[in-house]
């Protein structure tokens, strides 16, 4: 009786701890729930929740009985496991009957092991002919391949990233340049450097490549890498207004500063935030984009500043750059509490699709400006040519 009581006050001082951490160095609040999901705690609901996912499936190859007790029991490994491994195998029965499960899985962290097989059924990428096709794209040259060598020079010995894979040059130099041979109106961005960049490290280059390709089409990647960078222009507008509707001081004292959202945030859009966070939890964003799309990314930027708002309210310009440059260098406990917080900031799709229609108003505004200013400028040359010519004449 005395261990089960000092078990049960043992675990509601670290509760408390975490708490009053998590409040004091992010300024939010954690429910018992997310503080339960950092330590990677099963709560009874959430233990029988995952049961009846295979429970329900008369296809299930590992029912389960009881409930999860122990964090760090091999239970815990081999339940989740088990999961999995249906949903990998029976991938189109899950798609149709069990989309939003699937979600609440992926949220709660893939399995390192099966990653790979993953992301390749979540972008539907296990494409032959893309592969064969690749292995010719290398035969052909491309007129980036100058841009993507220094590019990956100074990139790769900077990055924690590439650190897990330290021949990865060759084949991260490879699949950038198929790309840009294979969509020459695209080509090669940089941001891409750090997408292509991860795939390497779960997967062989031919493999890398087709889920590249497929973001590219199906993820809106394609839209934000164009040069005229009309959807990175309305992301970012789209972002500037969440900052400004639930962290409105924080949105002030960046108006007061002059920091406008597209100093700090281009980059995050342009490569998933894998260049701005800890590797842990950029692979568990990344994740989580695969499933859900570029939502994942407003919901993390918005929460990283929700929880350095405190800090960054204090600084200038420079010292704002300087707090958001360094976030992956971020204590473990940010890294493990940042893809949970996401879920507390409100993500509202009338509400960003009425923002892309204001940022089209926007753009169209000053399009018509922009002519009518170009059509003035005309007439103001051509008043100027005649009044020399008559002069001339003169």
């Amino acid at each position: 009786m005395f261990i089960l009581h000092l078990k049960i006050y043992l675990s509601i001082v670290c509760y408390l701890f975490v708490c009053l951490f998590i409040s004091l160095t992010f300024s939010i609040k954690p429910t018992l729930s997310y503080v339960l999901q950092i330590l990677h705690i099963y709560t009874p609901k959430q233990a029988i929740f995952l049961n009846r996912l295979l429970e329900t499936d008369s296809k299930s190859l590992y029912p389960l009985n009881g409930v999860l007790q122990s964090p760090t029991s091999t239970k815990t490994f081999s339940f989740e496991n088990d999961i999995w491994d249906n949903v990998i195998k029976e991938w189109d029965d899950w798609c149709k009957r069990k989309v939003g499960q699937i979600k609440v899985l992926i949220r709660r962290g893939v399995p390192a092991h099966l990653r790979p097989a993953v992301w390749q059924l979540l972008c539907d990428a296990q494409n032959v002919a893309v592969q064969q096709k690749y292995s010719d794209l290398l035969k052909s040259s491309s007129p980036s391949e100058t841009l993507i060598l220094r590019d990956l020079t100074r990139i790769l010995p900077q990055h924690q990233l590439f650190h897990k894979v330290a021949t990865c040059q060759k084949p991260l130099f490879n699949v950038l340049k198929a790309y840009s041979i294979l969509d020459r109106e695209i080509g090669y961005c940089q941001g891409s450097v750090f997408i292509v960049g991860l795939l390497l490290t779960q997967m062989a280059e031919e493999e890398a490549f087709c889920i590249f390709v497929r973001l590219m089409k199906d993820f809106r990647m394609r839209d934000l890498y164009r040069s005229n960078m009309v959807e990175l222009g309305c992301c970012l507008h789209q972002f500037d207004a969440m900052i400004k509707d639930q962290l409105p001081e924080l949105h002030s004292h960046f108006q007061t500063q002059g920091f406008h959202t597209s100093m700090f945030s281009s980059s995050w859009f342009l490569n998933i935030l894998l260049s701005s966070l800890p590797i842990t939890a950029a692979i568990r964003i990344f994740d989580i984009f695969m499933c859900e799309g570029l939502e994942i990314v407003f919901r993390v930027g918005l929460a990283l500043l929700q929880m350095k708002q405190t800090e960054l309210i204090k600084l200038d310009v420079e010292g704002m750059m300087n707090v958001i440059e360094h976030l992956n260098e971020t204590n473990f406990l940010f890294s493990s509490y940042l893809p949970l917080a996401t879920y507390q900031i409100k993500y509202n799709p009338s509400r960003m699709k009425q923002l892309r229609q204001e940022y089209a108003s926007i753009k169209t505004k000053k399009l018509e400006e922009r002519k009518e200013l170009n059509v003035s400028v005309c007439l103001h040359i051509i008043f100027l040519n005649s009044t020399e010519k008559l002069v001339f004449r003169f």
